[in-house]
């Protein structure tokens, strides 16, 4: 069993909703939610889940039994195909796919039967787009001329400079997968 992403997902949020000095539509940030999203959305993420509105194809080779796609939510079934003992292409109705009728017999090699659906969250849950986000400013916060460098100064007393980029790195890594576990499907 293979599933493809024919459509890439829509993103789930926006560079205005990255806290930050950057524009609304920054290319950067842009780039970076697509990075985050991409490690946890849809076949190539963890997640086992998708969020963000994406067209899939499954393919095997025999009927998925139960049938039950994977990377929900699911959308919609747009297309069944598959290659009959014969090796001629059919075509299935979506519904019977759905409402579980006798499936045909197919000829078993593999990629021989496809299933085309969308998946993921027309509006994705409030914990996935915080993840998101929290990725997204933990990348950005890489690109900080400074490395993420802060200073404490008492005037005329003292100056002490800073960083624990690895603690911040790993709360912030603990609250995304927090945020995301209640998502998780496990395979």
């Amino acid at each position: 069993m293979t599933v493809v992403v024919i459509d890439k997902p829509a993103p789930i949020v926006t560079p205005a909703d990255v806290p930050g000095a950057h524009a609304a539509n920054d290319p950067l940030v842009t780039m970076m939610i697509a990075a985050a999203q991409a490690h946890i959305d849809g076949p190539s993420g963890w997640l086992g889940r998708c969020l963000g509105v994406q067209l899939l194809e499954w393919c095997g080779s025999d009927w998925p039994w139960p049938v039950i796609l994977p990377y929900p939510p699911l959308i919609e079934v747009l297309g069944v195909r598959y290659i009959d003992p014969a090796g001629v292409m059919q075509t299935l109705p979506p519904e019977d796919l759905i409402e579980l009728v006798d499936l045909p017999d197919v000829r078993g090699d593999r990629h021989d039967v496809r299933i085309l659906y969308r998946a993921g969250y027309d509006d994705p849950p409030a914990n996935a787009k915080a993840a998101v986000i929290l990725m997204a400013m933990g990348l950005a916060s890489t690109t900080e001329a400074n490395g993420g460098l802060r200073a404490f100064t008492v005037d005329g007393a003292f100056s002490r400079q800073f960083n624990s980029p690895e603690l911040v790195a790993r709360v912030r890594t603990q609250a995304v997968e927090n945020l995301l576990q209640p998502l998780r499907v496990f395979s």
